[in-house]
C-alpha cells in the first residue's frame, strides 16, 4: 500500500513539476523590510509580450514560468529606483530577493484624476469599495454587506459570500470580539468603514500561509482614516412606564495595539442582547482547523436541519448580561486576551388547552406554566506569541459554570376531578478546558503541528416531581400522590493530541502526515427513588447504583495527505489507519477495531464556469450517549454503559458532489449539493442489574442508516436589490429497535426558503418566506407529513434624515393530521435621530394585533376539537439611544 501511494503522488508531481517553475520575487526596502504592491512585470526575452502581477502584502509575488525559458523581469514602485533582472527556469523552486534603492525624485504634487473603483478582484481577494454602494441611510455593518454584490447577512446574522459561509470578521486584520460574523455585523458604526475586503484563503499564522492549513473563508473591515483608533458603540434605555424595561449598552475602543469590547443587557422584553447561538458562535465549542478530521462539516449541516422546524415555545422572557474582552499586543507582537461572560436569563411559558369530548358532556381544561431560569458563567484567558514569527505559541484556557432550574407546573380538569403536576428539575454543569497549540517552522519547507487538549466536566442533575391525583391528559394517576426523584452525576475526563508534520512541495502543493489520539474516560452514578405515600411512608427503592459505571474509549488515528492546488483544480487526498480501544464497567480492553480508509476530495473549475467539488469522507461516531429507561421519566445522559452483547463505534461513509457557479460583477451565483451518507455498525447495549434494564441505546441492530441530502442555492442582486431562493432536502431510512422490536424507520424534510429585497430612495422593502415539509420518524410511509409555512413582510420608510418608520409583521401556519396552528404578530418600530444623529427616540409594539397563537385539532372519534393557545404578552416601548 505504501509503495502504491508512493507511486500515485509521484505520477501526479512529475508532469507539473517537468513543465513549470515557480518563482517567488521579493521586493525589500535599504532597511531589509517588505514593499507590499509593489509592481511586477515580466516576459520572455524573445517576445514582446509583458504581463503583470503585485506582491502581496508580505511583499512576495509569485510567477509561474515556463522551463528552460529565459525571462526579463521588472520591479516598480513609487519612490524607488527601477529594478530590472533576467532570469532562467531551471527545474526548481525559486526565492529572488530584489533591493530596492530610494529614488531622488521628488513628487510635488498629486492630483486624483480617478476615484478607486467600486469592485477590484486580484487572485483569492476581492475589495469593495462601500461608498460606491452605501446610500447613506446605512448604521451598521449589516446593512452595508447586504448590499455588496455576492455577501448576504441572514435575520440571524450570518454571513455568507457567493453561498460560502464567513468564518471570522477582521478589522484592520484583527479579530473583532473573538472574530464572530455575529457580533462584528451588529455592533461595528457604518460610518467607520471604508472598504470590505473578502479574503478567500487567509490563514493569520506565518508558518501556516500556503499550506491550506487552517484556512478560512475572511472578511476584513478597513477602517477610514480617522477611525484607526475610536470608540464606537451605542446606549439605549427603554421602558412603557409599567412592567416591561430595558437598558442595554455595546461600547467598543479599536486601535492596532489595545481593543476593549463590552456589551452588556437588563431587558423584561421579548429578546436577550446575544441569543444562544450568537453566545456559542463567541466562546463556544470550537473545531481544531489544524485537524485533518476534525471538522466534518457534513454533519453539522444535517444536524442544523433537524432543528429546523423546532418552534419557539418562550411568551416571556428577562434577561441580565455581561460580557467583557480586552486584548492587548506587546512590542513584540505577542498578545494577552480575557475573556469575561456572566449571564442570567428567566424564560416563561403558559400555555391553556380546551378539548371538547363528543360522547361525555364535559369539558377538559389543562394549563400549563413552566419556568426555565438559566445561568451562565464564562472566563476565557489565551496568550499568543507573534502569528507572523517561524514559529507560533498558543495557550488558552477557559472555565464554564452553567447551573439551570426548570419548574413546571399543570393543571388538568376532567369529569370534577382536578390534577396537578409540577416538576423541579436542577442541572449544574461546570467545564475546564486547557488547550495548547504550537507550530515551528522546520527549515524552509517543513512545518511542525502540536496540539494538546484536556477537559474535565461534571454534570449533576435532581429532578422532583409530584402529581396529585385525577387525569394527566392521556395517563391516569390514582389519587394518591406520587412523588419521584432523581439524583444523578455524570463526571467525564477527556484527552486530546495531535502531532502533524507538513511539508511543502512548493507553492501549490504539500505533504503532511499526521497521528491523533483521543481518549475519554466517564463515571456515572445516582439513584431513581419512588415515593408513594398513600400506600407507605417509606420510599421504595426502584434501581439504585451501588457502584459506579465506568467506561472509556481511544480513538488512534495515523494518516498521510497530499494536497496539490492550481488556479483550476485543487485536490486533497489521503489514507487513514483508524484504531478504536473501548473498555467496560471495570475498564477492562475490549478487542480493538481497525480500519484503513481512503479520504479524497477534488474540485476542479470547468473554464472559468464553475467549481465541481467530488468528495468522500469517513468518521467514526463513538459510543458516548446512552438513555435510562424504566421508572417514570426517561433523562438522556452522556454516558454509555456496559453489561451488552457487543459495543463498536458507528462508522459514516460520506459521498458529496456541489456544483458552485457565480458571476460577481452580474451579481449572480447558484450552487447544488447532493450528499449521501451509509452509516454502519450501530451500537448495541444495556446496563442490566438485578433484572432492571436501566440503561438501554435505543438503535438499530446490523441494520445501515441511509441519509440523502440535496440543497440548491441561487442568488441574484442588481445593485442594491437582491433575490436569494435555497432549497434543501433530507432523506433518511434506518431500522430501531425499542423494548426488544425492531422495526424500519424512515424521516424526510423538504424546505425552501425565499427573500427579495427592493430598495429605493427612501424605501426599503423585504419579504420572505420559508416553507417546510417535516416527515416524522414513522414505520407507516402513508403517515400524513406537517406543513410549516412561515411568512414575513418588512418595510422601513425613510421619512426624512433623522425620522424612519418600520413594520415587520410575520404570519405562521402549522398544519398536521394532529394539529393546525395559524398565527399573525405585528411589530412595528418609529426612530427619530436628532440631528446630531447622537441621540435616536425609538417607539415599538410588539404583538399590536393581540392575536396569540390558536392551535386546532381534530384526535380521535372520540375526541370533536382541542384548542390550544399560547399567551404572549402585548406591549409599547418607548426608548431613547445614545450613539457613540
Amino acid at each position: 500500500m505504501k509503495w502504491n501511494l508512493v507511486v500515485l503522488f509521484s505520477l501526479i508531481w512529475v508532469p507539473l513539476s517537468a513543465q513549470v517553475c515557480l518563482v517567488q520575487i521579493r521586493s525589500l526596502m535599504p532597511q531589509k523590510e517588505t514593499l507590499d504592491f509593489a509592481s511586477i512585470a515580466y516576459k520572455i526575452t524573445s517576445s514582446d509580450q509583458w504581463s503583470g502581477t503585485y506582491t502581496n502584502e508580505k511583499g512576495i509575488a509569485e510567477l509561474t514560468l515556463a522551463n528552460g525559458e529565459s525571462y526579463d523581469i521588472q520591479v516598480k514602485y513609487l519612490g524607488y529606483q527601477d529594478k530590472t533582472l533576467q532570469w532562467t527556469c531551471n527545474n526548481g523552486n525559486d526565492l529572488i530577493n530584489i533591493e530596492m534603492e530610494s529614488s531622488s525624485f521628488k513628487i510635488e504634487e498629486i492630483v486624483i484624476t480617478e476615484k478607486f473603483p467600486a469592485i477590484v478582484e486580484k487572485q483569492d481577494t476581492t475589495i469593495f469599495n462601500v461608498s460606491e454602494f452605501a446610500t447613506g441611510n446605512e448604521s451598521k455593518l449589516k446593512e452595508i454587506l447586504n448590499r455588496l454584490p455576492g455577501l448576504n447577512v441572514d435575520r440571524e446574522n450570518n454571513v455568507t459570500f457567493n453561498g460560502e459561509k464567513v468564518e471570522q470578521i477582521l478589522v484592520e486584520k484583527e479579530k473583532f470580539f473573538t472574530g464572530s460574523s455575529s457580533m462584528a455585523v451588529k455592533f461595528i458604526p457604518a460610518n467607520a468603514v471604508e472598504k470590505v475586503e473578502v479574503l478567500q484563503r487567509y490563514n493569520n499564522i506565518k508558518v501556516l500561509s500556503g499550506t491550506a492549513i487552517n484556512d478560512k473563508l475572511t472578511i476584513n473591515i478597513q477602517l477610514k482614516a480617522d477611525k484607526k483608533k475610536f470608540v464606537f458603540g451605542e446606549g439605549m434605555a427603554g421602558t412603557n412606564a409599567s412592567s416591561r424595561h430595558q437598558l442595554h449598552n455595546s461600547l467598543f475602543y479599536f486601535s492596532p495595539k489595545f481593543t476593549s469590547n463590552n456589551i452588556s443587557d437588563f431587558s423584561t422584553g421579548r429578546e436577550a442582547a446575544l441569543s444562544n447561538e450568537e453566545l456559542t458562535k463567541v466562546f463556544g465549542a470550537n473545531t481544531n482547523e489544524m485537524d485533518p478530521k476534525g471538522n466534518p462539516e457534513q454533519y453539522a449541516e444535517a444536524k442544523k436541519l433537524t432543528t429546523q422546524l423546532v418552534p419557539d415555545q418562550i411568551n416571556d422572557r428577562s434577561a441580565l448580561l455581561g460580557h467583557q474582552q480586552l486584548k492587548y499586543k506587546f512590542k513584540n507582537n505577542y498578545a494577552v486576551e480575557f475573556i469575561g461572560l456572566g449571564a442570567k436569563n428567566k424564560d416563561f411559558s403558559q400555555k391553556s388547552s380546551f378539548t371538547n369530548f363528543l360522547n361525555i358532556e364535559s369539558q377538559q381544561n389543562t394549563n400549563n406554566m413552566a419556568n426555565l431560569l438559566n445561568k451562565l458563567g464564562h472566563v476565557d484567558l489565551s496568550f499568543m506569541t507573534d502569528p507572523s514569527a517561524n514559529g507560533y505559541l498558543l495557550y488558552n484556557f477557559n472555565h464554564t459554570s452553567n447551573p439551570n432550574e426548570v419548574n413546571q407546573n399543570q393543571s388538568n380538569t376532567f369529569l370534577n376531578q382536578s390534577n396537578e403536576l409540577s416538576e423541579n428539575r436542577q442541572v449544574n454543569v461546570y467545564k475546564n478546558v486547557h488547550y495548547l497549540s504550537y507550530v515551528q517552522q522546520i527549515r524552509d519547507k517543513f512545518q511542525w503541528i502540536n496540539n494538546v487538549k484536556y477537559s474535565i466536566s461534571k454534570n449533576r442533575l435532581k429532578t422532583i416531581t409530584l402529581a396529585k391525583g385525577g387525569l394527566i391528559p392521556d395517563i391516569y394517576i390514582p389519587e394518591n400522590p406520587l412523588n419521584i426523584k432523581n439524583n444523578l452525576t455524570d463526571e467525564q475526563v477527556s484527552f486530546y493530541f495531535l502531532s502533524r508534520l507538513n511539508y511543502k512541495l512548493n507553492r501549490q502543493s504539500n505533504l503532511n502526515v499526521y497521528y491523533r489520539l483521543t481518549t475519554t474516560q466517564s463515571i456515572f452514578d445516582g439513584n431513581l427513588i419512588q415515593i408513594n405515600s398513600g400506600q407507605t411512608n417509606s420510599e421504595t427503592l426502584l434501581d439504585q447504583f451501588t457502584n459506579d459505571i465506568r467506561y472509556q474509549n481511544e480513538l488512534h488515528i495515523t494518516g498521510i495527505r497530499y494536497l496539490i492546488t492550481k488556479k483550476l483544480w485543487n485536490l486533497d487526498a489521503g489514507i487513514d489507519g483508524h484504531r478504536v480501544l473501548l473498555s467496560g464497567n471495570k475498564l477492562e480492553k475490549r478487542d480493538a477495531l481497525y480500519k484503513i480508509i481512503p479520504n479524497i476530495k477534488f474540485t476542479n473549475n470547468i473554464n472559468h464556469f464553475a467549481n465541481v467539488i467530488l468528495s468522500y469522507t469517513f468518521n467514526y461516531d463513538l459510543p458516548n450517549v446512552a438513555q435510562t429507561s424504566g421508572g417514570y421519566l426517561p433523562i438522556n445522559f452522556n454516558q454509555f454503559s456496559v453489561g451488552s452483547p457487543s459495543i463498536r463505534p458507528e462508522e459514516n461513509h460520506t459521498v458529496r458532489i456541489m456544483l458552485q457557479r457565480s458571476k460577481l460583477k452580474k451579481g449572480l451565483s447558484g450552487s447544488l449539493a447532493l450528499s449521501f451518507t451509509r452509516s454502519l455498525h450501530p451500537i448495541i447495549g444495556n446496563y442490566t442489574q438485578e433484572g432492571n434494564t436501566i440503561f438501554q441505546r435505543f438503535s438499530n441492530i446490523d441494520r445501515p442508516s441511509n441519509t440523502f441530502m440535496a440543497t440548491f442555492m441561487h442568488m441574484k442582486m442588481k445593485g442594491t436589490d437582491r433575490m436569494v431562493n435555497t432549497l434543501i432536502g433530507s432523506y433518511r431510512t434506518y431500522g430501531q429497535t425499542i423494548n426488544g422490536t425492531t422495526s424500519d424507520f424512515y424521516n424526510y424534510l423538504i424546505s425552501h426558503q425565499l427573500s427579495i429585497t427592493k430598495s429605493w430612495k427612501d424605501l426599503e422593502i423585504n419579504l420572505g418566506n420559508r416553507f417546510n415539509v417535516l416527515g416524522l420518524p414513522s414505520s407507516d410511509i402513508a403517515k400524513a407529513p406537517i406543513l410549516n409555512n412561515d411568512a414575513h413582510f418588512s418595510l422601513s420608510y425613510y421619512l426624512s434624515d433623522q425620522l424612519n418608520v418600520s413594520t415587520d409583521p410575520r404570519w405562521v401556519v402549522v398544519k398536521s393530521t394532529h394539529s393546525n396552528q395559524n398565527s399573525f404578530i405585528l411589530d412595528a418600530k418609529i426612530k427619530y435621530s436628532f440631528r446630531n444623529e447622537k441621540y435616536k427616540l425609538g417607539l415599538s409594539g410588539y404583538n399590536l394585533t393581540g392575536q396569540n397563537i390558536q392551535n386546532t385539532a381534530s384526535v380521535s372519534t372520540i375526541r370533536s376539537q382541542v384548542t390550544s393557545v399560547n399567551l404572549f404578552p402585548r406591549y409599547v416601548l418607548f426608548s431613547l439611544t445614545y450613539v457613540y
